[in-house]
């Protein structure tokens, strides 16, 4: 039989996590049989909008700059190649050209975006609102951030130290990160 079910917000916009709900209340002790995973779907995005915003505000030479580092990067990782990078979802594109224009604004601009105490709240936001969906107090596995597209992105202080938190607290057993893009870069810095 089934022993491990993986879901996520994403998963037809939350409906498989309503859809896990539904099974869990229909039957309770099944819980017990099987490992369950989800995941911090959000977080990443919310993040992303945090530089977004930044980003406009910046003088047209300063974006230029960024653009034309964040391009660099990912061609000396060959980050946009076959093998590297792999298509899940329209428009994944636009989400790692702007995952590389947070890694090449992190060293001057992190500072005021990563560490600022609003990605706790929005994390635990995100993680109990899950829970409502599926109906459960814990997850077996919890991934964050999910889809990760570059490796710096697990270097984010607050996310490590709330998902240490989270799994303090017993709202998950294990810690774990997904990516579909530069997985060899995204799994050494997870190790």
């Amino acid at each position: 039989g089934i022993n491990y079910i993986d879901t996520s917000p994403y998963y037809g916009r939350e409906e498989s996590e309503k859809a896990i709900g539904a099974y869990l209340r229909d039957k309770p002790a099944a819980r017990d049989r099987f490992f369950l995973a989800s995941k911090l779907s959000y977080f990443g995005r919310h993040r992303q909008q945090q530089y977004r915003d930044l980003f406009e505000s910046l003088p047209s030479e300063k974006q230029n700059a960024i653009v034309k580092r964040a391009q660099e990067i990912v061609e000396e990782r060959s980050v946009g190649k076959p093998g590297v990078f792999f298509r899940y979802f329209p428009g994944q594109e636009n989400e790692l050209d702007w995952e590389y224009r947070i890694v090449a604004m992190q060293r001057d601009y992190g500072h005021r975006i990563d560490g600022n105490g609003k990605f706790r709240k929005y994390m635990f936001e995100i993680l109990e609102d899950s829970f409502r969906r599926t109906g459960v107090d814990h997850y077996d596995v919890l991934f964050c951030p999910h889809g990760s597209p570059a490796p710096e992105q697990l270097e984010e202080p607050e996310m490590l130290a709330t998902m240490e938190e989270m799994k303090k607290q017993g709202k998950c057993r294990y810690l774990a990160v997904s990516t579909h893009t530069a997985f060899d870069q995204v799994t050494r810095k997870a190790v």
